[in-house]
């Protein structure tokens, strides 16, 4: 039995979105909001947040290494491998669908958004930009997202669609081996940091894929545990060094420059982060409760947050301190997931998904028969 669980994992995405909401409303390109919103930061300087923003693009490799753990190991797991691409790819962007129908449906009343979006070049541009969107990979083929975090829907879409590969390959050549090819290939090839897309975010999941392959999470565990058992006084200590190491981590990412160094930015320094966050926080009784809260909330957060950012500028700064600033977008982007959720239920939206999912199982292992 595997000791990082599905709820450990809900746990750590409770802390990557609350990273993302502070990176996405203080990051250095949003740093002209301090002057128009007179916001406050004490007992920080104003640059001490940026830094803390800037940190919080940390989520996007946290999840990726997350979504490299659970789709190998649920892939591994699956029965019916044939069906199981198409399957989690309807699962995913079932999700994703209800809040592009929402925010389309909220512009087309409100707007022109749509039009000037998606139809700026012409008639037939717009209707595939907008299906490109629709099925998540529209920034994979080089349009913008109407939603400036929807890019990582194409990652998503990616990961997703290449588990089988990877599989396939690890049986060949080991999973070391793919982690190995992931970091040096865009060096090899000259590619360097391509930014928000798949390729600058493949090692930190190709690392998740490499701790189900070797039950890393088990022998982290054993490790702390058995240190544990030895001496409170010693567990205490390997804490403090811990802490230590994650401080030194947050320095050397606010120090190191993205385009040399973004393979240690993201793939080292937030592993760092997911190890200390497993041993550590989420072990923290009711605080874990809060963090899966968050992370069962996470991909709805995570889709519209942006949304209510621009949309309600003044009413999220309103409250000038950039701890509640954060606070209140959390809370409008989390009561909004709440709402969708209820009425996904109502409506019966999961069961008829559910539905579809299982059809297609059933007509994948009917063709693997004959």
């Amino acid at each position: 039995m595997k000791r990082f669980s599905v709820n450990d994992s809900f746990s750590i995405k409770g802390i990557a979105i609350i990273f993302m909401i502070i990176h996405h409303c203080f990051r250095t390109g949003a740093v002209l909001s301090f002057g128009t919103h007179n916001i406050f930061c004490d007992p920080l300087k104003k640059y001490q947040v940026v830094n803390i923003a800037d940190f919080g693009k940390l989520c996007v490799p946290i999840f990726a290494f997350l979504s490299g753990y659970g789709l190998y190991l649920s892939y591994i797991k699956a029965e019916n491998k044939r069906s199981w691409t198409i399957t989690h790819l309807i699962k995913t962007l079932s999700v994703f669908w209800i809040i592009v129908i929402l925010q389309w449906s909220y512009y087309l009343l409100t707007s022109n958004r749509i039009s000037s979006f998606y139809f700026k070049d012409g008639i037939p541009s717009g209707i595939i930009h907008m299906i490109t969107e629709f099925f998540g990979i529209a920034s994979i083929l080089g349009f913008k997202t109407l939603d400036g975090g929807w890019w990582y829907m194409g990652t998503a879409v990616f990961f997703i669609i290449i588990i089988p590969f990877i599989y396939c390959l690890i049986k060949k050549s080991g999973a070391f081996s793919i982690f190995c090819f992931a970091c040096l290939i865009p060096y090899v090839l000259k590619l360097g940091f391509m930014g928000n897309n798949p390729v600058s975010f493949f090692p930190i999941f190709c690392l998740g894929i490499l701790f189900v392959e070797t039950c890393a999470f088990d022998k982290i565990d054993d490790t702390f545990q058995k240190i544990k058992q030895q001496s409170l006084f010693l567990y205490i200590g390997s804490f403090l060094v811990s802490l230590l190491i994650v401080l030194l981590s947050y320095k050397t990412y606010t120090i190191l420059e993205i385009k040399t160094f973004w393979l240690i930015k993201y793939s080292l320094i937030p592993l760092i982060i997911i190890i200390f966050a497993f041993q550590f926080i989420i072990k923290i009784p009711y605080l874990n409760n809060i963090l899966f809260f968050l992370g069962k909330h996470s991909f709805n957060i995570y889709l519209t947050h942006l949304f209510f950012r621009s949309q309600f500028n003044d009413f999220i700064y309103s409250v000038h301190n950039w701890i509640l600033i954060s606070a209140l977008l959390l809370a409008v982007s989390l009561i909004t997931s709440i709402i969708i959720e209820n009425v996904k239920h109502f409506i019966h939206y999961d069961i008829l998904i559910k539905k579809i999912t299982a059809f297609w199982n059933a007509t994948s292992s009917i063709e693997v028969q004959h």
